[in-house]
């Protein structure tokens, strides 16, 4: 069963694990937008806060080297 691209949900910008993600990347939103649009395609169904709280943590994470 192929999965169905789902419309992404607006994140925004005024939490603070949005504004967290923008510092890592260096104010990158475009690159930022694209990580949480493919968060959300990963998983429809997770909240917001949730989304962010995944991509904060790989990136600190890709980032232990």
């Amino acid at each position: 069963m192929k999965r169905q691209p789902s419309k992404s949900k607006v994140v925004s910008k005024n939490n603070p694990l949005y504004k967290e993600l923008l510092n890592l990347l260096s104010g990158n939103e475009e690159i930022a937008n694209r990580l949480i649009t493919h968060q959300q395609q990963l998983n429809p169904n997770k909240l917001e806060s949730w989304i962010l709280e995944k991509v904060v943590g790989d990136i600190k994470r890709d980032r232990r080297v």
